[in-house]
């Protein structure tokens, strides 16, 4: 007898073999977890030492912080190296290669929003035209220059291996912007940066994505951000089935503005008929998405 979980995953399984319906996955840090990539949030709190986020996120992870003292900025950089070295070490997993497989597959229904700055999409052979990385890469580097042209419309690689052993004074100077000189920092959308910031994140074709899907896959993700509220908001106003593959079952809310106040927010949680959860690992649970014969080219 199949477990829910495995039912869900026979339904959309066939929906994508079986049916002409576009099918977006978001997908969060869960999805790169089995890569070695630490998770971002953690279910236990901010302590966990073992996830990305701490109580000082917010006020660090700023464009603001950054434009006030570049220094300081780069040092605490400096401090979350051990995690940032697993980003530029981390290998695509099989479920990144399952997406991969989908996308090549069934290139015009299948796409994917991604909130991860790993890259491991693109190293997986994922056709870029399939997928949108609205937070950035990690190993891209943008100008702090607003009126430069590498600011928000161009950007250049950056190979952080180069800098590794290198004070932050010294990293500010070699990653100098070389049209004009000013502060390069890695393109990575910051707390207080808008998703259409910067031409990179292709926040206008993310929306017509969202609107354009029959299925929301969601992979991995804390519905944490406002890409996954943006989601679940136009979600919401179609009547969309939404999936959510996740190793632990939670109710899914999102926030919406305030009917009595604009300048607030509301929560909502997403209706219970029209979430369906699989609780399992999102390796495992993309690679069941894909006909058996195939598992071998992943």
């Amino acid at each position: 007898m199949q477990t829910r979980s495995q039912s869900v995953l026979s339904s959309i399984k066939s929906q994508i073999l079986n049916t002409d319906d576009k099918i977006l996955f978001i997908t969060g840090a869960g999805l790169s977890f089995d890569s070695g990539v630490p998770l971002f949030r953690s279910e236990h709190g901010v302590d966990d030492s073992s996830v990305i986020w701490d109580g000082k996120m917010e006020s660090w992870a700023t464009m603001k912080t950054f434009l006030s003292d570049p220094l300081s900025w780069y040092s605490i950089f400096k401090s979350k190296h051990g995690f940032f070295r697993t980003f530029r070490d981390a290998k695509p997993n099989k479920g990144h290669r399952a997406l991969s497989w989908l996308c090549k597959n069934y290139p015009d229904r299948i796409k994917i929003i991604t909130q991860n700055i790993d890259g491991l999409l693109h190293k997986a052979n994922c056709p870029p035209e399939n997928v949108l990385e609205v937070h950035g890469r990690l190993d891209y580097l943008r100008c702090s220059n607003t009126n430069c042209y590498l600011s928000k419309e161009q950007y250049l690689p950056l190979d952080w291996s180069c800098l590794e052993n290198k004070s932050p004074k010294a990293i500010i100077q070699d990653l100098a912007c070389p049209s004009c000189n000013s502060p390069c920092l890695p393109l990575i959308l910051l707390f207080d940066e808008p998703y259409h910031g910067n031409k990179y994140y292709q926040w206008d074709k993310a929306k017509e994505w969202m609107n354009e899907a029959d299925l929301m896959i969601f992979v991995g993700t804390s519905f944490s951000v406002f890409c996954t509220d943006k989601c679940l908001r136009v979600g919401y106003k179609k009547n969309l089935p939404i999936v959510n593959i996740n190793i632990r079952q939670f109710p899914i809310t999102f926030e919406i503005p305030s009917k009595c106040n604009s300048d607030s927010l509301e929560v909502l949680e997403y209706p219970c008929e029209l979430v369906r959860q699989i609780i399992q690992g999102s390796t495992d649970a993309l690679l069941g998405l894909i006909p058996y014969e195939y598992h071998s080219e992943v």
